[in-house]
């Protein structure tokens, strides 16, 4: 194996300092607790009336899910402090800014290490990407897989930053709505209400997912009928002259 620099190694272990201290910072029970739904509801919701609070939400989102912080609390507590429509908003902002930062932290730092490690051996995983990335990733968003971590694996495994932004900012979209709703409908609705609530919820998550499923399906029969077409239709002549 050729000799590895220097530079590679050092990058890579500053990216893996910084996601080891967000998972150790979150195994100390007072940090812990910070991040228990009815906590962070309570900080948002006092620290609401400040000036810098709705900016000061959106930074916080984007920098904490970056480095590996758990991106459902901070999501559903937007949606119980701010509601359904404003709290979906700076939760979409929060957490489509926390995933761009984490896929060119990931870029930046731990990259180029795989790529000199892989090497070949990467390229069909990005030939991979290149044809059901963004399908892919637009679905995971509905997955219960930790948000940075789908995140890395997007950016180490090689998919196009201009193919990861467009999937994310469409995929956390609807989910990210959908999470505020539930957590905007379940602090304003009654008990005998809860079962409606969780029915929308359903309805919209499996309605997003159906579609998610249909354009790449609809787009690979265009191309079945295409080439169809393509052998059917009857070659010219030759010049026998």
């Amino acid at each position: 194996m050729p000799r590895i620099p220097r530079g590679l190694v050092l990058r890579f272990c500053l990216f893996a300092v910084i996601l080891g201290a967000s998972v150790l910072a979150l195994r100390v029970p007072a940090l812990r607790e910070q991040f228990e739904l009815e906590t962070l509801a309570a900080t948002i919701e006092a620290l609401g009336k400040h000036p810098l609070a709705i900016p000061g939400y959106v930074v916080t989102t984007a920098v904490l899910t970056a480095v590996g912080c758990p991106a459902s609390p901070l999501v559903l507590s937007a949606g119980a402090v701010f509601g359904t429509l404003l709290g979906g908003t700076l939760a979409y902002l929060g957490t489509f800014l926390g995933a761009l930062l984490s896929f060119l932290l990931a870029h930046t730092l731990a990259r180029d290490l795989v790529v000199h490690l892989l090497g070949k051996r990467l390229q069909a995983m990005e030939r991979l990407l290149e044809q059901h990335g963004f399908w892919t990733l637009f679905r995971m968003r509905y997955l219960p897989l930790p948000f940075a971590l789908t995140n890395y694996a997007a950016s180490l495994a090689g998919l196009r930053l201009s193919v990861y932004t467009l999937s994310t900012a469409l995929g956390l979209l609807p989910v990210t709505f959908i999470y505020t709703y539930l957590a905007s409908s379940l602090t304003k609705v009654a008990q005998a209400e809860l079962s409606g609530v969780l029915r929308n919820l359903f309805m919209a998550t499996a309605l997003v997912l159906l579609l998610s499923f249909l354009p790449p399906r609809l787009i690979a029969r265009w191309q079945r009928k295409e080439q169809r077409r393509g052998r059917a239709q009857p070659r010219p002549p030759e010049d026998r002259s």
